[in-house]
């Protein structure tokens, strides 16, 4: 029984570890993320998390964020909703061999008000770093819908 027992825990400890440096990861994007809106004045009101990014909004401030970390790199973007029209998800793809759809780059696009200025981007995906999707063109659509409800409660206010 004893021998048992010690091989169940040896097989469950690189989960435990797995699951608990997950969280400690979302931790400190969350604590970047929210360092980043505080440099700004503002709080994370709304936020996910993905493998490799945070998005998260400030509703009272009316501000977007991203943070992307990889091993190499760190992009964090923000926008500010009183500038922005609309917020839509831009799929780059292409067609290869015939009928597969090859995605190259799934990216959230905050369309300005102002035509001079140009229009800000989250790169949520890009196939240069990721295989294949796992889920990104789904958040980016969940985040578009999201963001463009807090723009038309903000077009209400004014």
């Amino acid at each position: 029984m004893i021998i048992g027992a010690v091989v169940i825990a040896l097989c469950m400890l690189p989960f435990v570890i797995m699951g608990s440096n997950k969280k400690k990861r979302k931790a400190q994007l969350l604590k970047s993320l929210s360092e980043i809106a505080a440099g700004h004045d503002c709080k994370i009101t709304r936020h996910e998390f993905f493998d490799q990014f945070i998005i998260g909004l400030d509703d009272a401030g009316s501000y977007a964020f991203f943070l992307k970390k990889s091993k190499d790199d760190e992009v964090s973007e923000y926008v500010d909703l009183s500038v922005v029209q609309k917020c839509k998800v831009v799929n780059s793809s292409r067609v290869a061999g015939g009928n597969v759809i090859i995605t190259d780059k799934v990216e959230l696009s905050f369309l300005s008000v102002d035509k001079k200025n140009p229009d800000k981007k989250f790169e949520l995906y890009t196939s240069e770093e990721s295989m294949q999707l796992t889920g990104e063109l789904q958040l980016a659509e969940k985040w578009a819908e999201e963001v463009n409800l807090l723009l038309k409660a903000i077009q209400r206010k004014k």
